[in-house]
């Protein structure tokens, strides 16, 4: 897909609709949905969180309420952003800490959730 950016294939606002409205369909399919990592994927391709247009953030977070889903705040990762996470609270959508740990000795370390709630609930 960062080939088809780079030659102009498709756009970037192409690529994150896409990426949104698969996400939001694949929420009715399982019985207890959780968007783990929410757009961890963006910069692998060169794309960044803050372009996921206010529309689609709200889609999405109307979406996951209907399916029942919750969101991972993942610390490994520094996922969603306070500004996605503040779209998912707006709708009433149940977030879960995750540290997505590899190594045992950070299961239970919360120091990137942290900061990314305290931006959310200071409006950042």
């Amino acid at each position: 897909m960062g080939a088809a950016i780079s030659s102009g294939e498709v756009s970037p606002q192409e690529v994150i609709e896409c990426l949104v409205e698969a996400t939001a369909s694949a929420l009715g399919l399982v019985e207890r949905p959780v968007l783990a990592h929410l757009f961890s994927v963006l910069p692998k391709l060169g794309l960044a969180e803050s372009e996921v247009p206010d529309r689609m953030l709200g889609l999405l977070a109307h979406r996951a309420l209907a399916a029942g889903a919750m969101v991972e705040v993942n610390e490994k990762w520094s996922c969603p952003s306070a500004r996605t996470l503040r779209a998912f609270a707006s709708a009433d959508v149940r977030l879960v800490a995750s540290t997505d740990s590899h190594d045992c000795k950070d299961v239970g370390r919360y120091a990137s959730v942290a900061r990314t709630l305290a931006l959310r609930f200071r409006g950042r």
